[in-house]
């Protein structure tokens, strides 16, 4: 009896703990369109999103969803206050569609070839 007791416990905690974990990015059901590869420079900005990326080669500017999903821990570890650059490629998915003249929400699903840099001239 004292076992099954111990297994329901550990069942309800573990299930629990599964629940908390934040969705990964590809997996967000708000995503609105399949995931795409850039290459880009992420960085800070005064504004909503405060994250972002500019798209090399282009004037398009991601804003990075601001919640957990927003992009995996090794890569928010490179990029840890506002003088701070991130060049690599990277795989966005989606939360908004693509609009002429207006940010696009996206979520990082991965990072490669990530170089970091501090910007001296913020």
């Amino acid at each position: 009896m004292k076992r099954l007791c111990f297994a329901i416990v550990a069942l309800l905690i573990s299930s629990g703990v599964a629940q908390s974990r934040p969705v990964a990015c590809r997996d967000n059901p708000k995503i609105v369109d399949a995931c795409y590869s850039i290459r880009g420079v992420l960085f800070y900005a005064n504004g909503t999103p405060s994250t972002r990326i500019l798209v090399v080669g282009t004037k398009r500017i991601l804003g990075v969803h601001d919640e957990e999903d927003g992009m995996p821990e090794y890569i928010s570890k490179l990029i840890p206050n506002f003088n701070d650059e991130v060049r690599g490629d990277f795989v966005v998915c989606p939360y908004s569609k693509k609009q002429s003249g207006h940010m696009q929400f996206v979520c990082i699903d991965s990072g490669k070839n990530l170089k970091h840099k501090v910007n001296d001239s913020h």
